[in-house]
């Protein structure tokens, strides 16, 4: 019966290593015919929707902490349930899947709506005419807060008690619901 195993396992790696090749060039003959917009068209709309369900996820889990933060659940019961949940690993991918989404969508693209320099700008929107601050903590809107607990320093805002870090242009986004460019338009005018 082992014997029989083995046989048949070779019998299929061998099998595999042969037809490899085979499927490869079939793969990229394919690839040869596909419309390249059409296939970047549809990476995005795949990272767009798991960026979506990402974003739920890691607010699901910033909420639940928040949550037990109220209630007062001690910290490493707090770190253990967040590090359970995946919050981590959500947050590195969905930054790695921003990066692609950015990569992939190029300046030609947005030309004519919003310029690097536009970003740029956008990016060194003071702050402090964003949130009210003092010596450097706000009030957090992302969640109930009594106490300052929103830190702000060199345009980026973190809250303490949230675990929420944004720079300009996503806090407006969160906080107007804007799109991208609808922000950075926002914070240049």
């Amino acid at each position: 019966m082992e014997r029989e195993i083995t046989i048949n396992y070779r019998e299929i790696e061998k099998a595999y290593y042969l037809e490899r090749p085979k499927v490869r060039q079939s793969i990229e003959e394919l690839r040869g015919e596909l419309d390249s917009d059409w296939v970047k068209g549809r990476r995005l709309e795949y990272i767009g929707d798991i960026i979506k369900r990402l974003n739920c996820h890691i607010a699901g889990c910033e909420e639940n902490y928040s949550d037990s933060f109220k209630q007062n659940v001690p910290y490493w019961l707090r770190k253990i349930t967040l590090d359970l949940s995946g919050y981590k690993e959500s947050k590195k991918e969905l930054k790695k899947l921003l990066a692609e989404q950015r990569a992939k969508t190029s300046n030609k693209e947005i030309k004519g709506k919003i310029t690097e320099e536009d970003i740029q700008r956008a990016k060194e929107y003071p702050f402090e005419n964003l949130i009210e601050v003092n010596r450097n903590f706000g009030i957090c809107p992302y969640h109930e807060d009594k106490h300052p607990s929103f830190f702000v320093k060199n345009n980026w805002g973190h809250c303490f008690t949230c675990n929420k870090s944004v720079d300009t242009i996503q806090f407006v986004m969160d906080m107007q619901n804007l799109t991208f460019i609808e922000a950075v338009r926002f914070l240049t005018q």
